[in-house]
């Protein structure tokens, strides 16, 4: 991944508070990054949250989707609406 996915990961530590790993996504997406969809990265912001809050007394975070997929627009300069969660960052999306 390149300076877009970097981008993206800073936005969201900005707005959420988490930091994500090459360890938070599942192993098949460290052997072809052109697998990662913007649902499952989403998703993996949304653990990243539900597990900084578990043990604080607050309850879950609720669906982040909306945001996260804000901020994967705002990234690659695109209409929001135009990324589902079945979006794939790279091709899709022309994230380098």
């Amino acid at each position: 991944m390149g300076i877009d996915f970097l981008d993206l990961n800073f936005r969201v530590e900005k707005r959420f508070g988490v930091q994500l790993h090459v360890a938070d996504f599942p192993p098949e997406i460290l052997h072809n990054n052109a697998l990662l969809t913007a649902g499952l990265y989403s998703d993996t912001v949304q653990r990243k949250i539900n597990a900084r809050l578990r043990g604080t007394g607050q309850p879950e975070a609720g669906d982040v989707w909306p945001q996260v997929r804000d901020l994967i627009a705002a990234t690659v300069q695109m209409d929001p609406h135009e990324i589902t969660p079945e979006s794939r960052l790279i091709q899709d999306l022309g994230y380098t």
